[in-house]
């Protein structure tokens, strides 16, 4: 605005940023993960399937709602995804999340169907992303529940954990910065 004359000066500059101190989604510890896992497996395996997909993915809970099977080539390891930004990304599929993708055997059902949804089978579900958010966020309410978690965590906290995690392992082996390919030659 100012480049175009609209005005004088540019006074947002002046604006004094806030500081911000989340208090959701805070990472779990590797015995909370644990815990969490023993859990899942006796209760709820199917919400630990959801959870491992996010986790082993760094995917956003809507990004792992909106998976359909043809979004996953196990073949070339290999998940399709729009971010947020409405992109398509590849990601990696690494051998955990592979077993994961194994075990649902996704090559009997039809291309167009959605890995989650609320009846526990791949399948159609006709409904609104914040719908199957919401459906999700419910039944993890149950895991909080049972173990006390307060409002800092949710499922979003796994991608935090993992997150840190890989970051630890790095950092564990002296990877203490990333080589990357140049643009310019030096």
């Amino acid at each position: 605005m100012v480049q175009n004359s609209d005005i004088e000066y540019n006074f947002i500059r002046d604006i004094k940023k806030e500081k911000s101190n989340p208090i959701k989604n805070h990472p779990f510890t590797n015995q909370q993960i644990s815990d969490i896992r023993f859990y899942l497996e006796e209760n709820d395996p199917y919400l630990l399937s959801f959870l491992r997909v996010l986790a082993y993915s760094f995917l956003r809970n809507r990004e792992v709602l909106r998976l359909r099977v043809k979004d996953v080539d196990l073949v070339n390891h290999m998940l399709t995804d729009k971010t947020k930004t409405k992109a398509l990304e590849k990601i990696y599929i690494i051998d955990p999340l592979q077993r994961v993708f194994e075990d649902m055997d996704l090559k009997k059902f039809k291309q167009e169907d959605f890995i989650f949804t609320k009846y526990e089978i791949i399948g159609e579900w006709d409904t609104t992303l914040k719908a199957k958010k919401d459906f999700f966020s419910r039944r993890f309410k149950k895991v909080k529940d049972h173990f006390g978690f307060g409002v800092e965590y949710g499922i979003y906290s796994f991608r935090h954990s993992f997150a840190l995690n890989v970051y630890n392992n790095f950092m564990a082996v002296s990877y203490t910065h990333l080589t990357l390919p140049t643009i310019y030659s030096v």
